[in-house]
Formats: C-alpha cells, structure tokens, sequence
C-alpha cells in the first residue's frame, strides 16, 4: 500500500507535464503540447531521480520508470514493464498509470477532435491554476526536503517519502478543481476529461481502501498526512470531479 501511494509521486509528475504540454510522445499528448518555456524551466527543479530513488524503487523497475520520469514515454515505459520475466509490480503499474492510458490512449479521438479549441488553452489554463496552487513547485521541494533527500542516498524509505506529501497533496486539491473549471469554460469537457484520467487510479484507490482490512486502513490513516486524504476517499474525488470551483 505505502509502495502504491509513493508511485503515485511518479504519476503526478508525468500527468503534471503532460497537462502543462510537456510530453509529445503521443497523438493526444502531441494536441495538449504547447511551447511553455517558462513551464519547462520550472520543471527542472524537480529531482525526479531522487524521488525514484527515495521511493526505491527496484533497479529492474527503474529503468522503465524512468522513461516516464525523463523521458516522458508511456508506450515505451509500458512495453519494458511488461516484458516477460520482468521483475516489477506490474498490476500496481496497470493501475497507476491507467489515468495516462486514458489520456494518452482511449481519449486521443477527443483531443484529436478538439485540437484547435484545447491547444491554445491548455498551457494557459494549467499557469493560471498553478500560479495560485504551486503543483509544479511542491513536487520540486518534495524533491528537495533534506529528508527525502536523505532517504534516496540511504538506498530509499517509503514511510519517509509517503509522510512528507501533505504539500503535493495539498497543491493537488487545489490545482485539479481550479484547471477542470478553467479547461471547461474554454473547451466544453476538456478539463473534466483531463482531471478524470488523473484521477481514475486514486478511485480505485478508494475503492481498495473501502474493502481493506483494519490493520491497513490504520497503516494508511497513521503514515498519510491529513491533507492527502481526499485522494483515497470517493466522496472527496467526486467533489473534484463534479463541482464547481
């Protein structure tokens, strides 16, 4: 369970770049890319391979992971995971990149349909939200914090990554209500299917977490701060998903 919320780390920042048209590995990445230079800096300040050793992720593991953290390519990362033999949790991998897959993938005639109206308003839309939420900045000083720092040079400590989320999760409660919103009133359902595929592994998250035993369900509500609950509970997505800013 804690390994499953740390990889969320991992998809927060490829749905982050793709949102802010970072990506162009594939046709609907490709219609939501813009030329965001000043995005593209900020970028940089997230040490994604600290996170990925922070997380620890197996070496087997991180070698296709790191495609989407650098590279930023789903089908490429995908076809290593699944590779016969492969040492990696693939079913975790399934879920938490199944929201890329219905971006990337099962919603690319949408995007390729409305590539005039959501190309020139994606990029706009995205700084708006995160001028007054700091998504990209909170994933850089995650990266960033002596102790999760720490924790990749001493070969990774889940527990240590999982409890110094409080500022993703907060910035993400913010940004995703506040994107939807914007990338609605420009392009009618555009931002709703843009939250929607991020947040399509946090609902089975939930989902799990509803059938889960006691033990781990107190693990869960022990190790995750306050401010992530809303990830892990239908109610609160559906409030994202549904309502207005």
């Amino acid at each position: 369970m804690l390994y499953a919320q740390c990889y969320m780390i991992i998809l927060l920042i490829f749905l982050t770049r793709t949102v802010f048209g970072v990506d162009e590995q594939t046709t609907a990445s490709t219609v939501i890319s813009t030329s965001a230079t000043s995005t593209e800096n900020s970028f940089q300040n997230i040490d994604a391979g600290t996170l990925a050793k922070a997380i620890n992720i197996p070496t087997c593991e991180s070698n296709c992971t790191e495609m989407l953290l650098t590279k930023f390519e789903y089908n490429q990362s995908t076809a290593c995971m699944e590779q016969p033999n492969h040492c990696s949790h693939g079913e975790i991998y399934r879920i938490l990149t199944s929201g890329i897959h219905n971006l990337c993938i099962r919603k690319e005639m949408f995007f390729d349909k409305n590539r005039d109206c959501i190309q020139p308003n994606l990029d706009q839309g995205a700084q708006e939200c995160d001028r007054s939420c700091k998504m990209i900045q909170s994933i850089a000083d995650l990266s960033r914090k002596p102790s999760v720092q720490d924790a990749a040079q001493k070969g990774g400590n889940i527990i240590t990554v999982v409890t110094e989320l409080g500022g993703v999760c907060s910035a993400a409660n913010c940004f995703l209500p506040c994107f939807r919103e914007r990338m609605n009133k420009k392009c009618p359902r555009s931002g709703g299917m843009i939250v929607d595929g991020i947040l399509k592994p946090f609902y089975i998250l939930a989902k799990f977490l509803e059938n889960a035993t006691p033990l781990v369900t107190n693990i869960v509500d022990e190790k995750m701060p306050r401010s992530c609950s809303f990830l892990v509970k239908r109610e609160s997505l559906d409030s994202i998903r549904q309502q207005p800013v």
